[in-house]
C-alpha cells in the first residue's frame, strides 16, 4: 500500500508539471513572444515551442505511464495497445507541424536551418520517435508478430522510450536558452528572461515523474501479483464447477 501511495503521488507530480509546462509555454508566447499565427513571422515560429511541448512533452509523457494508470489495469490489452500508439501517434503529429512551422518560418526570413545543438539534437529525436512508433506499430499492434520478438523487444522498446523522451526534454531546454539569448541581446527585459529560463523547471519535473512512474518496481510487482491473482481465482473457479459436476454425476 505504500509503495501504491507514492506511485500515486508520482503520477500526480508529473500531471501537474505536464500542465504547468503547456500553461508557461502558451503564456511565454502569448505575452512575450508576439501571440500565434500562419504568416511567415515569428507567431508562426512560436507553434514550434507550443505543439511541440504540448505533443512531445505532454502527451508523449502520458502514453510512457498509461500502462501504469490504475483505471487501466482491468482493460484489455489490445485496447490499451490502441491507447498507447494513438496517444504516440498524436504526438508524432503535433510534433511534425511544429518542425513545419519552425522551417517555414527560416525559409520566409532567409535564416540557415539546422544550425544548433538544438536543432540536430531535437530532429535526432524526432527520427528516433519516428522509428519507435513504426517498429512499435509492426510488432506489437499487428496480428502476425510472434510472441517470443514482442517479448524480445519489450525491454528494449521500453527504456528506448524514456530514453527519447529524456532527448527531447534536453533539445527543449536548448531551445528555451538559445531562443532567449537571440531575443534578449542586449540583455533588457529580465522578467521575460525569468520566465522563459522558469518554463523549464517543470519540464524537468515532467520528466523525472513520468521515469519514476515508468520504472516503479512495486507497481510492476503490483501488475504481476494482479495478474497472478486473476489466474489463481479463473483456476479455483474453474475447480469448483469440475468439483460440483463431480459431485452430481
Amino acid at each position: 500500500m505504500e509503495g501504491y501511495k507514492r506511485f500515486l503521488s508520482f503520477l500526480a507530480f508529473s500531471t501537474v508539471f505536464g500542465f504547468a509546462a503547456v500553461l508557461f509555454v502558451l503564456v511565454w508566447v502569448l505575452l512575450w513572444r508576439e501571440g500565434l499565427g500562419w504568416d511567415g513571422g515569428a507567431p508562426e515560429f512560436n507553434w514550434h515551442p507550443v505543439l511541440a511541448v504540448s505533443g512531445f512533452i505532454f502527451i508523449q509523457g502520458i502514453a510512457i505511464i498509461v500502462y501504469r494508470l490504475p483505471w487501466t489495469w482491468r482493460c484489455s490489452k489490445r485496447l490499451m495497445k490502441c491507447i498507447h500508439a494513438g496517444l504516440n501517434t498524436v504526438a508524432f503529429i503535433l510534433m511534425s507541424i511544429s518542425l513545419v512551422a519552425v522551417f517555414d518560418f527560416h525559409n520566409a526570413k532567409n535564416i540557415p536551418n539546422m544550425y544548433s545543438l538544438h536543432s540536430w539534437i531535437g530532429l535526432a529525436a524526432v527520427i528516433l520517435y519516428s522509428l519507435q512508433l513504426f517498429i512499435g506499430f509492426l510488432v506489437y499492434l499487428l496480428p502476425f508478430s510472434p510472441a517470443f520478438l514482442r517479448s524480445a523487444l519489450l525491454p528494449v522498446h521500453t527504456y528506448s522510450g524514456i530514453l527519447i523522451f529524456g532527448t527531447v526534454i534536453a533539445a527543449a531546454l536548448m531551445g528555451i536558452t538559445e531562443k532567449l539569448i537571440f531575443s534578449l541581446f542586449p540583455f533588457s527585459k529580465p522578467g521575460k528572461s525569468a520566465f522563459g529560463f522558469a518554463t523549464g523547471e517543470p519540464l524537468t519535473k515532467r520528466t523525472s515523474g513520468c521515469a519514476t512512474a515508468k520504472t516503479n518496481p512495486q507497481e510492476q510487482q503490483k501488475h504481476f501479483l494482479f495478474d497472478r491473482g486473476k489466474k489463481q481465482l479463473v483456476k479455483a473457479i474453474k475447480h469448483r464447477k469440475c468439483f460440483m459436476n463431480d459431485q452430481e454425476l
